[in-house]
């Protein structure tokens, strides 16, 4: 088998991983340098499902609120995030691109964490932890090459005042920015009203992010 049981009550099921209480399961080989994971996860009771990808870094859930974010160890401030009920099916996409992660639930961008380059990629799940008894299924797990559109970067469209605006989701240089516009026939330009400036500040408050 390719995986080892950490610790808890694991099964295997018709191509399912169910985790009980407080329980870890890690894949024995290290994940491609970059790439795309996908899988369903369904929370049958509980809280705390997990997918770990490095020693330090996850997605799951952290505290008592059903909600799915990127955590680090010494940080419970996620960026975004999705709440979720538990006995619902996700279909859960985590792109791994050579700077930073970013998840996706049912084809919405719900977050992203900066990654080390230098930090082996390592896959563990957790169905629950000491602190909530939960149980988890994980199955149809997958990883794929990463493809041209998992490179670029998760962006929203709207239009304002004859002006078509891209809001970026994740933190993006000038020079990375340039490039997306004019792949999308576009340029960058400065904000030219007060009004204008209100607006974009507008978006970025109700993308939840500080970048645009």
């Amino acid at each position: 088998t390719s995986w080892r049981v950490a610790r808890g009550e694991w099964t295997a099921r018709e191509g399912r991983f169910i985790g009980s209480g407080d329980s870890r399961i890690d894949f024995k080989r290290e994940l491609p340098r970059e790439g795309v994971l996908t899988f369903k996860m369904n929370v049958r009771r509980g809280l705390r499902p997990r997918i770990r990808l490095t020693d330090n870094l996850w997605f799951g859930n952290e505290g008592d609120r059903r909600r799915l974010a990127f955590h680090a160890t010494g940080s419970l401030h996620p960026n975004f995030g999705h709440d979720y009920a538990n006995g619902s099916e996700l279909q859960i996409r985590i792109v791994l691109g050579p700077n930073q992660f970013r998840a996706f639930v049912d084809g919405t961008f719900v977050g992203f964490a900066a990654r080390n380059k230098d930090q082996p990629l390592k896959l563990s799940l957790q169905g629950g932890d000491g602190w909530s008894q939960g149980k988890t299924e994980f199955y149809e797990l997958a990883i794929s090459p990463l493809s041209s559109d998992d490179a670029r970067l998760p962006t929203t469209e709207v239009r304002y005042g004859g002006r078509k605006y891209l809001i970026c989701n994740v933190p993006v240089s000038r020079k990375k920015a340039a490039a997306e516009c004019k792949e999308f026939g576009g340029y960058l330009v400065r904000v030219q009203s007060p009004e204008e400036y209100r607006f974009v500040q507008g978006l970025i408050r109700e993308q939840g992010s500080t970048h645009c």
